[in-house]
């Protein structure tokens, strides 16, 4: 069997109120080992709202796990499973005085990515900043988020599919 050279993570926490902090701080450092920089802040962000989903929706979950996987040349994915097997769903944004996404980095920002969970459009930011957001449900009776992105290139660090025209570069 040939090596692709693919890398991969585990990594389990609690799922409480620090818990997408804690899901930043290690993908963010998982991703600068596997020099991925590149796409550091979209998936960073996905796993983010995935954790923080998990600690507000998955009442019957009290542990999340996160996956990393990293085919150079090929694709990076990210996958949180928890206990619950409710799926997730988006919310309609009718009527809704929050912000689509933020970008902040800041002491009690965990508070506004539960806010957007809350608000229905934690998933809408996932689907966006991914090139596939999909899930399935996992034989514990629980459920697995995944969040994919495809790359051209053994040395690429950002998303094949590029930005809509009329966002700011990040």
């Amino acid at each position: 069997m040939e090596d692709t050279g693919a890398e991969y993570f585990q990594f389990r926490l609690m799922a409480g109120p620090r818990a997408a902090w804690r899901a930043r701080r290690v993908v963010g450092s998982v991703l600068d080992g596997w020099q991925l920089g590149g796409l550091a802040d979209d998936v960073v962000t996905c796993v983010s709202e995935l954790v923080a989903n998990v600690h507000e929706h998955a009442a019957n979950s009290a542990i999340a796990e996160l996956f990393l996987l990293w085919v150079p040349g090929a694709f990076l994915s990210a996958e949180v499973r928890d206990q619950d097997s409710h799926v997730p769903r988006r919310s309609p944004a009718t009527g809704l005085r929050v912000p689509p996404f933020a970008l902040i980095d800041a002491e009690n920002d965990e508070l506004v990515i539960m806010q957007l969970a809350e608000a229905g459009r934690g998933l809408a930011v996932v689907e966006a900043l991914c090139d596939r957001l999909w899930w399935r449900p996992d034989s514990s009776g629980g459920k697995v988020v995944c969040c994919h992105w495809r790359l051209k290139a053994a040395t690429d660090t950002v998303r094949s599919n590029p930005r809509p025209s009329g966002l700011p570069e990040s």
